[in-house]
């Protein structure tokens, strides 16, 4: 059924062409033959009256040009071109009173930032007579500490002479006690047996001295009767052997050594060399190694100044440290 319809569509429409082809194929003719002008079509549609009206107004001559008549103004009033002149001159007043308003407030506004500049300007110049001000405080507090500072380096140097001073002395009592040790330990020897009944009344760190001060079989013999002796009590024999141990009668103890390093520290060189001169070359090893690695350059300015006091003691101490301390370098040639 679609397909007839198609068909009958087609059909349709090419005789639609058809007609109007032909249509305008005859229009096309006849005016080709002059049977379709406008005079012939007036002819067909309208009347004789109405084609001789038209004919008259054809034949017509021009009417003259109208002449406008100006319209007079009122009593008293203005004309229309001096209205539009006063109207052009009120709109270019407004619009020069537009501009100068604007103009008005952009100097005011520029007015208010000059002022906030002029005070900020002023601000700046606040803040940089405080900041003057305060660095030349700083200043002064620096010179301040500085002096200061030089005058605590100074007390602190005397105040290490003076603890040296004393740990000297405390080391030249302990010599004369090694002294008045030694007397009493031959004199020990001397009561042979019966000076364990003498010793064995002391504690054992007194006792392995007397022992270490004298004859070592003499010693010997008095440990032997120590061991027999029941009337002491357990383990006091295998406490004065431990005692015997820590001894160590010809040089400075451990914490004697370090005090001095400390104290030599906060002193110079030349008064340290002045204290050094009577030490053995192994104390004064002891007490350059005692300071550490932060000692590095008080150690060589120690040794440059025991050199100039005793050039053999420098050395023989600066060969100990190169024995003890690998990594020392050597201060000075």
């Amino acid at each position: 059924m679609t397909g007839f319809l198609r068909t009958a569509a087609y059909i349709l429409a090419g005789l639609c062409i058809l007609l109007v082809s032909a249509g305008i194929a005859t229009l096309i003719g006849l005016r080709s033959a002059g049977d379709l002008s406008p005079e012939k079509m007036r002819s067909f549609i309208l009347s004789e009256e109405e084609q001789a009206w038209l004919k008259q107004m054809a034949e017509r001559p021009p009417e003259p040009a109208a002449h406008k008549a100006e319209v007079e103004p009122p009593p008293g009033g203005v004309t229309e071109d001096d209205l539009l002149t006063r109207i052009a001159e009120r709109a270019n007043a407004d619009r020069a009173t537009q501009v100068i308003e604007d103009l008005r407030r952009r100097r005011l506004a520029l007015d208010e930032r000059q002022a906030w500049i002029d005070q900020q300007h002023a601000e700046l110049a606040l803040a940089k007579g405080d900041l003057e001000r305060l660095r030349r405080q700083l200043d002064t507090s620096r010179l301040d500490l500085e002096e200061e500072r030089r005058h605590l380096d100074t007390d602190r140097a005397q105040w290490a002479a003076a603890q040296v001073q004393n740990t000297t002395a405390v080391q030249h009592l302990g010599e004369a006690e090694q002294v008045r040790y030694q007397q009493q330990a031959k004199l020990y020897e001397q009561m042979k047996d019966a000076a364990w009944q003498s010793l064995k009344k002391f504690e054992p760190r007194e006792i392995a001295k007397y022992l270490a001060l004298m004859d070592p079989k003499k010693a010997a013999k008095l440990l032997t009767l120590a061991e027999q002796d029941k009337t002491v009590a357990e383990g006091f024999t295998t406490t004065i052997h431990r005692e015997l141990l820590k001894l160590n009668l010809e040089r400075s103890s451990t914490d004697q050594i370090q005090r001095l390093a400390t104290l030599y520290g906060f002193m110079k060189g030349p008064e340290v060399a002045g204290y050094l001169k009577n030490s053995s070359p192994e104390e004064v090893a002891d007490i350059l190694i005692a300071m550490g690695d932060s000692g590095t350059k008080k150690r060589a300015e120690i040794l440059e100044s025991l050199r100039a006091v005793d050039a053999d003691k420098a050395l023989d101490a600066q060969r100990q440290l190169l024995k003890r301390m690998p990594t020392t370098k050597a201060a000075g040639p």
